[in-house]
């Protein structure tokens, strides 16, 4: 039995295909919905910068936001 699954996420407003375990679909998805918020968020915030802007200061604060978690989490 097959226990993967071809899925499209959307970030945004671009397609992108995964093929992800069929236990992670939810994560993939909830994952990719979050991303967006993220965008939109930086995209009201900062009008006037363009995609890869956008998704470049994105994927700055998620890699923070990680980074601080795992030193948090080393602490404890």
């Amino acid at each position: 039995m097959n226990d993967t699954l071809s899925i499209n996420i959307r970030i945004d407003n671009r397609i992108y295909p995964l093929e992800v375990n069929l236990k992670d679909e939810e994560r993939f998805r909830n994952a990719a919905k979050k991303l967006n918020e993220f965008v939109q968020s930086y995209r009201i915030d900062y009008p006037d910068k363009d995609s890869q802007d956008i998704l470049s200061m994105t994927a700055f604060m998620l890699v923070y936001n990680n980074m601080t978690m795992q030193e948090k989490a080393e602490q404890s």
